[in-house]
């Protein structure tokens, strides 16, 4: 409990993936009956006996590459890489009484984050003599820096009915967080000021859209968010020592993430008079603006699903799959506020607050998605296990909305275990899972910020610089598991994973 508790609080480095279908590590699958079915089946808490402890500790190694193409200069190649540590902390326990099943657990599912290897300084530190376009970060207008997580802690219970059909359910507590270091341009905003007051057209080009000098970067710190959500699950042993059946639903879950924000300005060059005068009228030029900032977005419903076949008594098959509703994610919901009263000696303090305040949708886009594979254990002897798992995820991104903030691809995923057991009580394991991740080439990206009088203008959700070009990425998942079981062996006729 002290670990658990500890790791709780410490919570986890940034991962470097969208979803994370590896709880549990190897030992995750929706037939499960030890600790991780907390989380992808609460219904495999009954089916087992005794008590059943899983800790993992599984370091991410993330890398994306992207080669922009714009056609107004800013091509360039950016290279986003993370690290980090996933837990999975979980229990489970009969209490002894036959056919009931308790379990907790704390586990990550959602996770993204990385920062671009060679980034420039912020806009407020980008001189007026400075070169344009910069030599680097040419990504900066969706991604400088990101970590983005849901950490759930999960309590589940069960009971399984003539030790054949097993219903559970659960309830998860959220906490959440949301960093990220971006730039936003202002000339749009310039461009519409000027208008408005001149009633005649300002006279700029998209090709001004991402020079440093019309942009601002932002930092939001640790915003963070609570939910709330629940899980329900039936397992079923259709041949004992055989067959068996698992499918379950997680629900999804609203955050609305709550923090702070600071916004780095840069200025038009002198010989942008109109430009200037307004941003010095609004009192962005060469300032550092503090606000409140809120940022809303829904996680996805999940279903799941797999098939455990025992061939023989030192074997497990499984197949496994899913759908995931992503499509509830289909904005970040922005809103920044508080300005006047964070910058009381703003030279213009109301004008900053009407210029910089704005509630604002992110498009996402995301569509709903399925994934599936199969997996094989097998006990070699009474000391080790070894096995394998194939797992294809399907991107829930389409080609429109793909950014370096907003990134994901098809993912085949390999997986090799080995397990060894000391004791009759232990079993130490380890695994590693290589994501080969499909590229990605963008050249028609639903982003744009349109500032000639005779162009359309964008949806405001879209209303960001292009983020055409190839993406590529890679994902080395090292998983470090350890599992106890205390108590009676499993129950007669339960084909289980290859148990302790």
């Amino acid at each position: 409990m002290t670990l658990l508790l500890a790791l709780f609080l410490a919570g986890p480095a940034q991962a470097a993936s969208l979803d994370n279908l590896e709880i549990g590590g190897p030992w995750g699958t929706p037939t499960a009956t030890g600790a991780s079915a907390v989380w992808w089946n609460p219904a495999g808490l009954a089916a087992s006996s005794g008590t059943r402890v899983m800790i993992e500790g599984a370091p991410l190694i993330g890398k994306v590459t992207y080669d922009r193409t714009d056609p107004y200069g800013y091509s360039g190649t950016d290279v986003y890489k993370s690290f980090g540590v996933v837990p999975f902390v979980g229990a489970a326990t009969d209490f002894g009484v036959h056919g009931l099943g308790v379990g907790a657990s704390v586990l990550v599912p959602d996770a993204r984050g990385g920062q671009v290897v060679d980034e420039i300084p912020s806009m407020d530190q980008y001189a007026q003599d400075d070169p344009v376009p910069p030599t680097a970060s040419f990504g900066r207008y969706h991604l400088r820096q990101a970590k983005v997580q849901a950490m759930y802690a999960m309590l589940g219970a069960a009971y399984e009915i003539q030790d054949r059909v097993a219903i559970g359910a659960g309830a998860a507590l959220v906490l959440s967080s949301w960093t990220t270091r971006v730039d936003q341009e202002i000339l749009s905003s310039l461009d519409a000021q000027i208008e408005n007051q001149t009633g005649g057209d300002s006279g700029y080009t998209n090709d001004q859209v991402q020079d440093p000098h019309y942009a601002t970067t932002a930092q939001f710190g640790n915003l963070t968010a609570t939910g709330f959500t629940f899980n329900v699950g039936v397992r079923v042993k259709v041949i004992p020592d055989k067959l068996a059946v698992g499918i379950s639903y997680v629900n999804g879950v609203k955050l609305d993430h709550k923090g702070d924000v600071v916004l780095h300005f840069n200025c038009p060059p002198e010989s942008d008079a109109l430009g200037r005068f307004a941003a010095q009228a609004t009192g962005i030029c060469y300032t550092k603006v503090n606000a409140a900032a809120e940022v809303a977005y829904k996680l996805p419903a999940r279903l799941s699903a797999s098939v455990l076949v025992k061939p023989i008594p030192a074997m497990d098959v499984t197949l496994l799959g899913g759908w995931v509703g992503w499509s509830a994610f289909d904005n970040y919901d922005i809103t920044i506020s508080d300005v006047a009263a964070r910058n009381p000696d703003a030279d213009h303090p109301d004008n900053l607050a009407a210029a910089v305040e704005k509630s604002s949708p992110l498009a996402r886009a995301n569509q709903d998605t399925y994934w599936g594979g199969f997996d094989v254990k097998g006990r070699v002897n009474p000391y080790l296990v070894l096995g394998g798992r194939l797992l294809f995820d399907h991107s829930a991104i389409p080609d429109k909305a793909v950014s370096p903030n907003n990134y994901d691809a098809n993912d085949l995923m390999l997986t090799g275990l080995v397990a060894v057991d000391p004791t009759p009580y232990l079993e130490i394991g380890a695994s590693l899972t290589q994501h080969i991740l499909e590229k990605r080439m963008i050249t028609d990206s639903g982003f744009g910020v349109n500032v000639e009088a005779d162009g359309p203008k964008n949806d405001p959700r879209w209303f960001y610089p292009d983020a055409n070009g190839t993406y590529t990425g890679s994902i080395t998942r090292i998983g470090v598991q350890a599992r106890l079981k205390f108590g009676p062996k499993d129950k007669a006729g339960d084909p289980d994973e290859v148990e302790l």
